[in-house]
C-alpha cells in the first residue's frame, strides 16, 4: 500500500489539536505520515505538538521554524516538503476525521488512476458533516445542504466553493500547482490547478466533522449584504470597468500570467479570459461566463443578483 502524506499548518490551536491528531490515529488505513508545520503559534499547540511526536515518531514529522508565514505559505512549504509523496490529503487543526476517510480516498484513487495513463491531475473531494465546538451536528451533509453536485462544484471554479480538508490528490497536481500563479489560498489553487490541468471527482459520503466556532466561521460573513450591494452599485455606476476588476480581482491576477504561459488552447477550452476579452463579451456571453465559473454561494442572493446583472 501506498504512503499518504497528511499536510498540516497549525496556528494557536491548542484548544483542538488533540482531538484531530487523535482521528488520524484513528485511521483505518495505517501507511501515512503528517507532515506538521507550526505558523507561530503563541499559545501550548508546540508543547502539544511535540507530545505526538515523540510518543508516535514515526505517524508525525513536526517542522517548528517559529516564523509566522500565514496559512497560504505554510502549507506551500508543506507541499514542498513532502512533494516525493505520492498522495496527499489537507488537514485543517480543528476538524475531526472519520476512521474511514483515507481509506475510502485511497481506494477510490486507485480505482480512477488505472484508467490514469497519462498521469495528470487528480482531486477527490467527499462531504462533510458541519458541527458545533462540542461535535455537535448542526448540518448533516455539507453537499446536501448546500445542494452542490460536482456540476456545481467545476462551474464554481473561482468561487472557492470547497474547503481543503474534504481534499486528496495525486503527486501531479503538486507538480502543476507550483508551475501556475498562486494569489489565492492553498486549496482553492489546488482546486484550479486540478480543473485545468487534470480531472476532479465527488465522493459523496461524509468524511468528517468539520467544526464551527468561535474563530472558525464557514461562510459566514460579518458584514450586512445590502450595504455591501450598495457599494457595489455606486463603484458600478461610477465605473463598470472598474467594478469588474474588483470583483474578479483575484480571477484576474490569476489569469495574467497563466494566459501568456500557457497554450491558448487549453485557455479558450476553460474559458479564461483576460480583461480585454472579458469587456468585450456581449452583455449575455458574459452573464453565462460568470454563470459558468462564479456560481454564487455562500452570499445573500440579492448580493449574488446584483453582482450577475452589472458584472
Amino acid at each position: 500500500m501506498d504512503r499518504i502524506a497528511i499536510l498540516l499548518s497549525t496556528f494557536n490551536g491548542e484548544k483542538y489539536i488533540k482531538e484531530q491528531l487523535d482521528s488520524l490515529l484513528f485511521q483505518t488505513y495505517n501507511n501515512f505520515i503528517v507532515y506538521i508545520r507550526d505558523d507561530g503559534s503563541e499559545d501550548n499547540t508546540i508543547e502539544i505538538l511535540e507530545e505526538y511526536k515523540n510518543k508516535y515518531s514515526e505517524k508525525f514529522k513536526l517542522i517548528n521554524e517559529n516564523k509566522h508565514l500565514g496559512i497560504r505559505q505554510s502549507f506551500e512549504k508543506l507541499m514542498m516538503l513532502a512533494s516525493n509523496e505520492k498522495y496527499f490529503a489537507l488537514c485543517d487543526q480543528d476538524d475531526y476525521w472519520e476512521p474511514n476517510k483515507l481509506e475510502v480516498f485511497y481506494y477510490e484513487m486507485q480505482l480512477i488512476e488505472t484508467n490514469n495513463k497519462d498521469n495528470f491531475s487528480i482531486l477527490l473531494i467527499s462531504d462533510m458533516a458541519i458541527v458545533d465546538k462540542y461535535q455537535k451536528i448542526i448540518k448533516a451533509s455539507f453537499l446536501k445542504y448546500f445542494n452542490l453536485t460536482i456540476k456545481d462544484i467545476n462551474n464554481g471554479l473561482f468561487r472557492g466553493l470547497i474547503s481543503g480538508c474534504l481534499m486528496f490528490f495525486n503527486q501531479a497536481v503538486i507538480k502543476e500547482y507550483f508551475r501556475n500563479n498562486r494569489y489565492m489560498l492553498h486549496d482553492h489553487n489546488v482546486f484550479i490547478t486540478t480543473f485545468l490541468h487534470g480531472e476532479i471527482h465527488l465522493i459523496n459520503v461524509v468524511l468528517l466533522k468539520y467544526r464551527i466556532h468561535e474563530n472558525n466561521y464557514y461562510g459566514l460573513s460579518k458584514k450586512n449584504p445590502l450595504y455591501i450591494s450598495l457599494l457595489d452599485l455606486i463603484k458600478y455606476f461610477f465605473n463598470n470597468t472598474e467594478y469588474r476588476k474588483i470583483v474578479l480581482y483575484s480571477y484576474l491576477k490569476y489569469t495574467a500570467t497563466f494566459i501568456r504561459n500557457e497554450n491558448k488552447q487549453l485557455c479558450n477550452r476553460k474559458e479564461l479570459y483576460n480583461e480585454d476579452e472579458i469587456n468585450n463579451l456581449s452583455y449575455f456571453k458574459r452573464k453565462k461566463w460568470y454563470l459558468n465559473h462564479f456560481k454564487p454561494f455562500g452570499e445573500d442572493k440579492i448580493q449574488g443578483l446584483i453582482k450577475l446583472i452589472l458584472i
